[in-house]
């Protein structure tokens, strides 16, 4: 039964990605106006390095801190969780660093200065992104669905601001867009840091005087898995843009962009309504993950959830068949109105992805990260082996069916095990 805190809860979600959805077809809009594919194809390329230090730094991070933050709370043991919290973030800027400096002297010994602004800006923006991430992350948890909803709309608004009016100041490129990134994702995470300083006011590391090894342990234990697929998963994810780079050109990878945005995305953040109301109910009946009526009663809504999200996923791909050309025309420039068609395949792709990651929440709701860990590192393995032979072939065909076997796939295999643990669950 819905409450009246649950409505409020789902209005603010609603809200809060809506916004973020339409911020991001905006954006596509002016990019592909003002923007050459070139420019674009390369933008679009470097935000793999984004997507490198979300997978394997803070979004396994951010998972941790949010599975434990409840329970270090129910043990009034906060001071020692978040400052425990704080010294992992620390140690990730650390080893972020040493990751750019590196990667600085790649490209100073393959003589390719041109790109280093974007490798700074990227690099810059990413980890004020991570950081709000897990700030996110936090407040979602602790169900404070209107304070995210207001940032996730400030947040889309000025970056779109910012980088329509660089772009009157500046010259159309990709660093330039990677310039308003940046500045964007400096102001939220300035605002981000008041509103956690205000909200957690009683917080005193400098008075911590319990065991930090105990949440250390915790939260390292239960987040390295994130990592260590997330280098699979970054390979999987990449790999569409890196290849089409190499059997191809930029121009492709621009395409591609345009289809994952207008298909892919939007079906995926809509399916994350649902997971950011659902994650702290599923955690909460789960409990510590060992008594098992609680973690069938968490299976059982979680099912009820991926079966809501493959309802939507083919009324979204029913209607994206009738209509797919007026997408592309409203979000896009005549540059790319002849890829409209293939827009039902990204979209359908989409819908299965987030159809998986939601049943995903099992696992992680029970604790048992390790078995969704192989599930992660194999399906990755397979549609990076699809991306390769299906791009070298197909080129843009062969990205848009790469991903959807992907997808397919990931879906398939983890159904498969959530099903087997079930039945001998309730054997």
């Amino acid at each position: 039964m819905l409450t009246k805190k649950n409505i409020s809860e789902l209005f603010w979600v609603v809200l809060g990605n809506t916004i973020s959805i339409l911020g991001i077809l905006i954006m596509l809009k002016l990019f592909t106006k003002q923007l050459d594919q070139v420019e674009y194809g390369i933008y679009y390329l470097s935000l793999t390095v984004s997507i490198f230090i979300n997978q394997i730094f803070f979004g396994p991070l951010g998972n941790g801190v949010s599975r434990f933050l409840l329970i270090a709370e129910s043990e009034n043991d906060l001071n020692s969780f978040l400052y425990a919290s704080y010294l992992i973030t620390k140690k990730i800027i650390y080893l972020l660093t040493i990751l750019f400096l590196v990667s600085l002297v790649v490209l100073l010994y393959k003589y390719q200065l041109k790109y280093l602004a974007l490798l700074f800006l990227t690099y810059i923006s990413s980890i004020l992104i991570g950081f709000t991430t897990i700030i996110f992350s936090l407040q979602n948890i602790k169900r404070e669905r209107k304070l995210v909803a207001k940032f996730q709309i400030f947040d889309a608004i000025i970056k779109l601001v910012l980088i329509y009016i660089l772009f009157e100041f500046f010259d159309k490129s990709a660093n330039t867009v990677a310039l308003g990134i940046a500045i964007s994702s400096l102001i939220v995470f300035i605002m981000q840091l008041f509103q956690l300083k205000r909200n957690m006011s009683f917080i005193y590391f400098d008075s911590i005087e319990s065991d930090l090894s105990k949440w250390n342990k915790k939260i390292f234990f239960y987040s390295y898995p994130f990592a260590i697929w997330g280098i699979f998963t970054w390979a999987q994810i990449s790999s569409d843009r890196w290849f089409l780079e190499l059997f191809s050109d930029s121009k492709s990878i621009a395409m591609y962009a345009v289809l994952f945005q207008i298909g892919y995305y939007p079906l995926t953040i809509l399916m994350g309504y649902i997971v950011q109301i659902v994650t702290p109910i599923l955690f909460t009946r789960a409990g510590d993950g060992l008594n098992k009526n609680m973690l069938k009663a968490s299976t059982v809504l979680n099912f009820k959830v991926a079966t809501i999200s493959i309802i939507c996923s083919v009324i979204g791909l029913i209607f994206i068949s009738f209509f797919h050309n007026y997408f592309i025309v409203i979000f896009t420039s005549p540059k790319y109105y002849s890829i409209s068609h293939f827009l039902p395949y990204m979209v359908f792709s989409g819908g299965l992805f987030a159809t998986s990651q939601i049943l995903s929440l099992d696992f992680l709701s029970q604790l048992n990260v390790n078995k969704l860990m192989f599930i992660k590192i194999s399906t990755s393995l397979i549609g990076l082996i699809l991306s390769y032979f299906l791009i070298k072939k197909l080129g843009l065909k062969g990205a848009i069916f790469s991903n959807l076997l992907f997808s397919g796939v990931y879906l398939i295999v983890i159904l498969s095990f959530i099903m087997i643990k079930y039945k001998k669950n309730n054997e």
